[in-house]
């Protein structure tokens, strides 16, 4: 999105909504010392969230092999230590591999941009998770 012309922009914000995406938004915005830690804690929420369902989910991560083996790690603890071993799956896939990876980018980017761009995203935004406050 950051490298997309406005016009472009307002086109694919109006896809995204038009296409019914709904996405939930785990806001850490400032408030813990480091992005890994701010990473973490969303997660942490978004697995709670997840594992509160009745039904089987699987998360998709964006790889980031900077990231991988901290991922693994902290979610491998969460998803046990809901007891949800059996309901909700994690993965980490690569960008070009997985097409639906651009739609956490589009949500993000909107939001973050405030203005014109977070109400445009107004429709797909069901709910905010403030984490860490």
């Amino acid at each position: 999105m950051k490298r997309e012309q406005a016009r472009r922009r307002r086109a694919i914000l109006l896809a995204v909504t038009d296409a019914g995406v709904e996405a939930t938004i785990y806001d850490a915005a400032r408030r813990f010392p480091t992005d890994l830690a701010a990473r973490k804690a969303c997660l942490e929420t978004m697995v709670k969230d997840l594992a509160s369902l009745e039904e089987n989910v699987r998360i998709l991560i964006e790889r980031d092999d900077s990231l991988v083996t901290a991922d693994r790690r902290h979610l491998y603890e969460l998803v046990r230590g809901a007891g949800a071993v059996d309901r909700l799956g994690y993965k980490h896939g690569k960008a070009h591999e997985e097409p639906l990876l651009a739609l956490p980018d589009i949500v993000a980017w909107a939001w973050v941009r405030s203005g014109e761009w977070r109400r445009r995203l107004g429709p797909v935004v069901k709910q905010v998770r403030h984490v860490g406050s």
